[in-house]
């Protein structure tokens, strides 16, 4: 587990256009003759979310917090609920995080992409 927690006072993901991706974990060997063998390449798997939240400025205020404070830039690993599962999960940030306004209001989508941690 990290040290690290997404802010309570946070949402979650959106659902749409939430999307995962699991790590492909399997060598393949084509033979001479027969099926493909195949093995696992690791045992941890390096699962992917692509993530997007919808955030007014408050709430902006707190991420920018947690993000250049709380886990350094995007150094630090957190815990964060999975958006579907709903198990407590530990990530670590993979990309740049953006910043989008939403129809010239205060309200900003942000999406970042993380790793899930074995």
């Amino acid at each position: 587990m990290a040290t690290a927690t997404w802010p309570v006072s946070l949402p979650g993901p959106m659902k749409e256009p939430f999307n995962e991706a699991l790590d492909d974990t399997v060598i393949r060997t084509s033979m001479d003759t027969g099926p493909t063998k195949r093995r696992r390449r690791y045992t941890a798997r390096k699962d992917v979310l692509n993530l997007v939240y919808r955030l007014d400025l408050t709430q902006l205020a707190i991420f920018r917090t947690f993000y250049g404070t709380t886990i350094n830039d995007g150094v630090t690993e957190y815990d964060m609920e999975h958006p579907i599962t709903l198990a407590t999960i530990t990530v670590a940030m993979m990309s740049p995080v953006k910043f989008v306004n939403v129809g010239a209001s205060d309200i900003y989508e942000i999406s970042f992409v993380v790793e899930i941690q074995p």
